[in-house]
């Protein structure tokens, strides 16, 4: 066997540093995009993040709605039923006062035919 001529190894090696620089870039370019992930990962868990605070705002006010709605429900209640009452007493009254206004008149009417004889 012959010893290789120098500028096959020396072609060799050029392209090997070739390849490595190739590869080099490439690691570089996953690098960036590994730190482009963990930047949007940082950003996606300071997002979750705010959002479990709003939530825990939320729920803790919602513990006082709770409270206050304990505490006015009977209130409502109480307004709705005399409400209701005030309903259904004028509707007594429109039928009493149609009932007398009609009795009045037809008792008119017949007193006024007696005295007139047209009964």
């Amino acid at each position: 066997m012959t010893a290789p001529s120098p500028d096959i190894t020396h072609s060799l090696l050029l392209q090997v540093i070739e390849q490595i620089s190739g590869l080099d870039h490439r690691v570089g370019h996953l690098q960036g995009q590994n730190n482009i992930i963990i930047t949007e990962q940082q950003r996606a868990a300071e997002g979750r993040k705010e959002t479990h605070d709003r939530l825990r705002k939320l729920e803790q006010s919602a513990s006082g709605s709770a409270t206050t709605l304990e505490r006015i429900a009977p209130l409502v209640e109480a307004h709705e039923t005399t409400y209701q009452r005030g309903i259904g007493a004028a509707w007594l009254w429109r039928i009493l006062w149609g009932l007398l206004a009609g009795g009045s008149g037809a008792g008119v009417l017949w007193l006024v035919g007696k005295l007139t004889g047209h009964a």
